[in-house]
């Protein structure tokens, strides 16, 4: 194939594109209280709040929108992306890891360096490279003329900018067209290419570049087109399809009840799965599952089958939850089924002969099991190589559905419980933090949820005896007002989680941060009061919660930098 010089795309991303408009995000250590006030500070120390420090209470009579940050697409949105507008399958993996706001991928404010520039021009060649024929676009392209390129610049130019090109933008394509098209240079198909190669460097398709009007010195409702790529973002996890770009050019995205039934009917698009089970394999951290590795004496039946079929389970079974039972966070932390491949049988102690196609949920020991806390992928990840990990679960349930955090430890100091002596359960390893009150003050709220789990082994198989003795799995919730005090077992604390205020609050949280793109800031802290209340008005219903972000100021608003803000 005849390629092109890549220095012709005029690239943005090492000049100053660096992700982020203003510096900093305003917030830093400062939190959104679960009771919907602001504070500054850090962690309290006994892991019993989300934040300490000074409290103030939200006036929310006027609107409140941080800066927007200028966010680059993510691994995953770039590949489902190019999917959608060209048709084409490429692997994330060749992109660079993403950026983190919270537990979520999202390059909020990371700049590309010289590899990174490399590798979007390595995945731009071989994205054109498998456009074999370009009328699939366009049935004009089997003329292979200059008329049709203009029309396929026009096409594939709305498709990748997300909105239809300026004319400046048009003719520039124009011209690149011209030449790299002549017959010596490779003809319509390698012009055409080339048009491919450089609109997919351009900031204009990397980046979700906001406002319009750079300039604006306040905050604005986004356009049409920019409104239509946040929500096919968020509900996609990727860029906007044709359709969705109709809508935005006929001007009705700008109405309450035109957004409201887009986002009801985009959550009904099976291309709704990919958000769905992206936020849940980025909150639960269930992304490391494809790294696990187990101790072969003790589990001789772990391996790369079983790794993919505990991903697989609980990504099916959290779609289903959302998109066909009753989207309740209670049945997500709750329900006493799941979708196991038989790989996963032996740790259920299912029947060789269980029916299981992934579309009917399979009954489960309701003693044993209650949601997706209970099934093994979350488990195994949050687990050693050869003992369960009381910390490590306690730690993201205190973390990702309580949004209460604990300081890191002290330096120096060793975070592995040594080798007990003689047979012990890892309860009364645990239980040695106790004995040290530098330990027990931030160790109480983590053990205390995580001790809950210990009827489960490392690869999440339920047991009576850990080390040949009877296993405690009795625990106690600590720094909640809601749901505080003792439980026995994983099933009871996914009951209690399921109808306590804090969950309710923090997975609201979590899904903001993610639509959003960013770590909350202060001026959220009304849009999270505002979404917490209507979450728990609907019952708990994850359906209506995605609705209500979409549907909000703060995510149908472009916030202005307080510097632009200030100028004349």
């Amino acid at each position: 194939m005849v390629t092109w010089p890549r220095q012709l795309v005029p690239l943005l991303l090492l000049a100053g594109c660096n992700g982020q408009i203003d510096g900093p995000l305003p917030g830093g250590a400062n939190g959104v209280g679960l009771d919907g006030s602001t504070s500054t500070g850090g962690a309290n120390a006994s892991g019993a709040a989300a934040t300490a420090g000074t409290s103030t209470e939200l006036d929310c009579s006027k609107p409140q929108v941080p800066p927007a940050p200028l966010r680059r697409l993510t691994r995953e949105q770039y590949v489902n992306g190019v999917a959608s507008s060209l048709g084409v399958d490429v692997d994330a993996a060749a992109l660079a890891a993403d950026q983190r706001a919270g537990a979520f991928a999202s390059n909020f404010s990371a700049a590309i360096d010289d590899l990174g520039t490399e590798q979007y021009a390595s995945m731009a060649e071989a994205v054109a490279g498998k456009i074999g024929d370009f009328s699939k676009f366009d049935a004009c392209a089997q003329t292979a003329d200059t008329a049709c390129a203009t029309k396929l610049i026009e096409k594939l130019g709305r498709r990748l900018y997300r909105r239809p090109l300026t004319p400046a933008e048009a003719a520039r394509y124009q011209a690149l067209y011209a030449g790299y098209s002549a017959p010596a240079a490779g003809g319509f198909a390698n012009g055409m290419r080339v048009l491919v190669q450089g609109m997919l460097q351009s900031p204009s398709f990397l980046y979700l570049v906001e406002p319009a009007a750079p300039a604006a010195a306040a905050d604005r409702a986004l356009s049409s087109f920019e409104l239509a790529t946040r929500l096919a973002g968020f509900v996609w996890n990727s860029t906007p399809d044709d359709r969705l770009l109709d809508v935005a050019a006929s001007g009705m995205l700008q109405s309450d009840v035109e957004v409201r039934a887009q986002v009801e009917s985009m959550l009904a698009d099976p291309r709704a799965s990919a958000t769905i089970r992206a936020f849940h394999r980025q909150w639960l951290g269930l992304e490391a599952v494809g790294a696990l590795a187990k101790d072969p004496s003790l589990f001789p039946g772990f391996g790369v089958e079983q790794r993919d079929a505990m991903l697989d389970e609980t990504l099916t079974f959290v779609d289903y939850v959302f998109r066909s039972a009753d989207g309740k966070l209670e049945t997500l932390l709750s329900a006493p089924y799941s979708f196991p491949k038989p790989a996963l049988f032996s740790i259920y102690r299912l029947p060789a002969g269980t029916a299981s196609d992934g579309v009917t949920p399979v009954m489960l020991n309701p003693a044993e099991r209650a949601g997706v806390l209970t099934q093994p992928a979350f488990l195994a990840v949050n687990a050693h190589a050869k003992v369960s990990a009381p910390i490590k679960r306690g730690n993201v349930v205190l973390k990702n559905i309580l949004c209460l955090t604990t300081p890191s430890p002290p330096e120096g100091v060793k975070t592995e419980l040594p080798d007990a002596a003689i047979p012990t359960t890892q309860r009364e390893q645990v239980k040695q933090h106790e004995m040290n009150p530098a330990c027990a003050a931030c160790h109480h709220g983590m053990d205390g949820i995580g001790l809950g789990f210990e009827a489960y082994d490392a690869v999440g198989v339920f047991r009576s005896q850990d080390a040949g003795l009877p296993v405690d799995a009795s625990g106690d919730v600590t720094g909640t007002s809601t749901i505080d005090g003792p439980f026995n077992g994983a099933v009871e604390l996914a009951k209690k989680l399921g109808k306590s205020a804090e969950a309710r609050a923090c997975v609201t949280q979590q899904w903001y941060r993610y639509a959003v793109g960013r770590p909350e800031a202060s001026a959220d802290g009304c849009a999270i009061q505002s979404l917490r209340a209507s979450f728990t008005a609907s019952g708990g219903d994850l359906r209506a919660l995605v609705v209500a972000i979409a549907t909000s100021p703060g995510f149908r608003t472009w916030g202005v930098p307080a510097s632009a803000e200030a100028a004349p």
